[in-house]
C-alpha cells in the first residue's frame, strides 16, 4: 500500500492505493477516473485493463482513447454493455452498477477502480437533495473486495491537486466533466460547475478573516447590541 498526501494546505487528505496484480480502471472522460489511472500506471507495477460502460449507440470513446494514447497505453479499451445501450435507462446509476458486476464476473482482474468522489461542499452546492428519490449516486463508503473507490472522501479540488503534484495536469487538461455531453462541456451542469469550483478552490480561494466573518454575521443577523 502507498499513501499520497493530496489537497491544499488547508485541507489535506490521504489517498491510499493498494492494487492487486491485475486491476481494472473504469474510465469516463473525466478528471477523477483519469487521475486514478495515471496514479496506478505511474507508481505501481500492475497489469491494467481499462473499461467504459456503454450509454449510447455510438461505442466510440474519442476522449478516453486520446487520454490512453497520451499515456502510451496500447491495450484495448473494453466497452461493457454495448448490446444494452438501447435498454430503458431512467437513471445511469443502475446501468453503472450492473456494468461493474459484469466486469467482475467476466474479466480476470483483482480489483476495479472507480473515480467516485464526494459531492462538493454544501456551502457551494447542496450535498444531499431532499427531493431525491432512491439512493445517492455516489456511495458514502464502499466496502467491497473487488470495487475500490479510493477518492470517495475527496473533493474535486483534491483530485486536481493530485494531478498537479504528480505531474500529469496536461493529461487532466484533456478530460471533460460534463453530465450532458460526451465530447464537449456545456458549462452549466453539475459536472461542469464542480470542475470550475475545483480550480477556484485551488487558485482563487483566499479564505475568510475574523473581521470579514464578524461583519458578515452582523449584516445577516444584526448587531445583537454588542
Amino acid at each position: 500500500m502507498q499513501d499520497f498526501i493530496i489537497g491544499p494546505e488547508w485541507d489535506k487528505r490521504v489517498l491510499s492505493l493498494n492494487p492487486g496484480k491485475r486491476v481494472g480502471v473504469l474510465m469516463s472522460s473525466g478528471m477523477d477516473s483519469t487521475t486514478l489511472f495515471c496514479m496506478l500506471t505511474k507508481y505501481f507495477d500492475v497489469d491494467i485493463e481499462v473499461f467504459n460502460i456503454q450509454t449510447s449507440e455510438n461505442p466510440d470513446k474519442p476522449i478516453v482513447q486520446d487520454i490512453l494514447d497520451a499515456m502510451s497505453f496500447t491495450k484495448e479499451l473494453h466497452i461493457v454493455g454495448s448490446t444494452r445501450w438501447q435498454w430503458p435507462m431512467q437513471s445511469h446509476y443502475p446501468r453503472l452498477a450492473r456494468g461493474m458486476q459484469e466486469i467482475r464476473d467476466h474479466f480476470a482482474i483483482d480489483n476495479l477502480y472507480c473515480g467516485n468522489i464526494l459531492t462538493p461542499h454544501p456551502q457551494f452546492f447542496p450535498r444531499w437533495d431532499v427531493n431525491q428519490t432512491g439512493i445517492s449516486k455516489r456511495p458514502w463508503l464502499t466496502n467491497d473486495s473487488f470495487l475500490k473507490n479510493p477518492l470517495e472522501h475527496m473533493e474535486k479540488y483534491h483530485v486536481l491537486d493530485c494531478a498537479r503534484k504528480h505531474g500529469f495536469e496536461d493529461v487532466i487538461d484533456m478530460t471533460i466533466s460534463c453530465n450532458v455531453y460526451a465530447e464537449k462541456e456545456c458549462g452549466d451542469c453539475m459536472g461542469c460547475l464542480e470542475r470550475k469550483w475545483a480550480y477556484d478552490q485551488l487558485d482563487k480561494e483566499n479564505g475568510t478573516s475574523l473581521d470579514e466573518m464578524a461583519n458578515e454575521a452582523v449584516m445577516k443577523y444584526g448587531a445583537i447590541g454588542w
